[in-house]
């Protein structure tokens, strides 16, 4: 079933070292300037302009942009799907500051060889995950004085050992990871307090929210759809679910997706924001917990709770079947 849903999907371009070596750009505690690593390509500056801009917009909401020094937000990692110029690209966004206390986002990414286009979201995902995992940890452990050197050998660290995998077993690997994860785990993960109560109403709001996406169209969402992931431990499994899954709605239509997601914490949930379009500026205010309900995105755990509660649910649609991610993969993709 897997490689029939997917067999019209082109192909992975061989990849070169030198187009994917990672990049980094922001600011460091250590550094007054700009810190710039190889990131002087058309996918840098696509993020650059997209950031800053947020960051403007961040800075006029608290009311100049010296009053973005208190910026906090859970480290942050991204799928940049990119169009017919520019490659697919991944990374980490973190929250950071010069040595003077100016609070500006670092931004550690890789770029694809080739354009994405239409290329699988999932296949992506899980292709960079290893990267992702690895330039997080650089970060925590990169010390604030750190120089040019230790930022190109850190750099260069994190794009070493990794072994390259063709297109089939990419897809192999990511419908293993699927199969090997099953319904049963995702309440305790996804929700608090009465997670068989909420998972039926999340349920039921989703399929009406898919319903939405497949009558409209992928290119006439202007908004981000934000969906729960649980803890670390499940993360990483759940992101790969979720863009299967949109992969699989719009798989007869071109589509790019943008993601943004972290793992829970403490208080926080985990979750994975996906924008069918590039992503607006103002989004980076959700980002960092300040856009509250904008319209950026729709919280499909908290957007549906009022209608769901009021109306009368679909037939066979308010319950969660125990099977594998695959398996609900494969239910939530076809028609009903």
């Amino acid at each position: 079933m897997w490689k029939e849903l997917f067999a019209r999907q082109p192909a992975i371009p061989q990849r070169r070292e030198a187009a994917d070596a990672p990049r980094l750009f922001g600011k460091l505690p250590g550094r007054d300037d700009f810190v710039r690593v190889g990131h002087q390509d058309a996918v840098g500056r696509s993020l650059v302009e997209w950031l800053q801009e947020g960051m403007n917009i961040l800075g006029r909401r608290m009311n100049g942009a010296g009053s973005a020094g208190d910026l906090h937000f859970p480290a942050t990692r991204f799928l940049w799907m990119g169009d017919e110029q520019l490659p697919a690209c991944a990374g980490l966004l973190v929250p950071s500051r010069d040595r003077a206390g100016r609070a500006y986002p670092a931004v550690i990414y890789r770029a694809a060889d080739a354009t994405g286009g239409t290329e699988m979201t999932s296949v992506y995902a899980d292709m960079f995950g290893r990267f992702q995992e690895a330039a997080e940890q650089w970060w925590r452990s990169l010390p604030n004085d750190a120089g040019r050197e230790n930022l190109d050998q850190g750099l260069a660290a994190l794009h070493e050992g990794e072994a390259r995998r063709s297109r089939a077993a990419m897809l192999e690997h990511v419908a293993h990871t699927l199969r090997a994860s099953r319904t049963d785990d995702l309440g305790e993960h996804w929700f608090a307090g009465d997670s068989a109560r909420r998972m039926r109403d999340f349920t039921t709001g989703f399929l009406r929210l898919r319903e939405t996406l497949l009558t409209r169209g992928a290119a006439r969402i202007n908004w981000g759809v934000r969906l729960p992931i649980g803890p670390r431990s499940m993360g990483h499994r759940c992101v790969l679910f979720w863009l299967s899954l949109f992969d699989a709605l719009f798989r007869d239509r071109p589509w790019r997706a943008h993601a943004f997601w972290r793992w829970s914490q403490a208080e926080l949930p985990g979750e994975i924001t996906v924008f069918f379009r590039p992503p607006p500026p103002s989004y980076f205010m959700a980002l960092a917990g300040l856009g509250g309900h904008d319209g950026t995105t729709m919280d499909v755990t908290t957007h549906f709770q009022g209608d769901i509660s009021q109306a009368a649910a679909p037939v066979g649609a308010i319950q969660l079947p125990s099977c594998t991610l695959l398996e609900l993969m494969y239910h939530w993709s076809r028609p009903h």
